[in-house]
């Protein structure tokens, strides 16, 4: 290589170099710095803001492809919308299920339950009438697979990744969203666990579980 192609090379090569420090100097600097830091916390060293409807509590981590998040909101205990009692089904979001009566031994003694069907999506609910009990869910177990169930909220099967975080976040960037393919949702007070499964950018299907309960249940 004579001296004339060397100093072509070697200008075309700076160039590169300075394009491609440039490229990561912006790609860093898009980062976006929410205003209220003490709103926000970071995930994987990315800010992000939920929303005060959410009344977020914690973030308990990350576990292979899922999102860890606990949060008090009602949304938490009451996914289908505050329902006191199974009289109060017939009203709810819940009211197509159809619904069977079944005794469990929760440990200490028979409680009935209720189990709620609808193609190949179930529930169990029990509905506690003691006024001193700690706050819980009436849901103990339960698996939706499809949009003919309605949650609370506007959450659906179905819907894009995007728009599920922008039902509980004010800032949650796509590079950070993307990245999990599992959202669990947990109540601050030991009661419920929600599991938003998703595919190809959408909820595909919403699992619920009890991991402080006593019952041992099977639909």
């Amino acid at each position: 290589m004579n001296g004339k192609r060397l100093i072509i090379f070697l200008g075309l090569f700076y160039i590169f170099l300075l394009e491609s420090c440039n490229g990561i100097s912006k790609k860093s600097s898009t980062q976006i710095i929410p205003k209220d830091t003490s709103k926000s916390f970071k995930i994987n060293g990315i800010w992000v803001t939920p929303k005060t409807s959410f009344d977020f509590n914690s973030f308990d981590g990350i576990s292979g492809d899922t999102l860890k998040l606990v949060s008090c909101a009602e949304y938490i205990y009451s996914p289908f919308g505050i329902i006191h009692s199974k009289e109060e089904l017939k009203t709810s979001l819940l009211k197509d299920f159809q619904v069977t009566d079944r005794n469990e031994n929760d440990g200490s003694q028979i409680s009935t339950v209720q189990l709620l069907k609808l193609d190949f999506n179930e529930l169990i609910l029990f509905f506690d009438t003691d006024r001193e009990a700690t706050k819980e869910s009436y849901i103990l177990k339960g698996e939706i697979h499809d949009n003919k169930v309605k949650f609370d909220m506007g959450i659906k099967i179905g819907m894009t990744m995007g728009d599920f975080y922008k039902t509980f976040f004010d800032l949650i960037p796509k590079e950070l969203q993307v990245k999990f393919r599992v959202v669990k949702l947990s109540s601050c007070v030991d009661a419920i666990t929600h599991f938003y499964d998703f595919k190809n950018g959408k909820l595909e299907s919403v699992k619920f579980g009890c991991e402080g309960c006593t019952w041992t249940l099977d639909y």
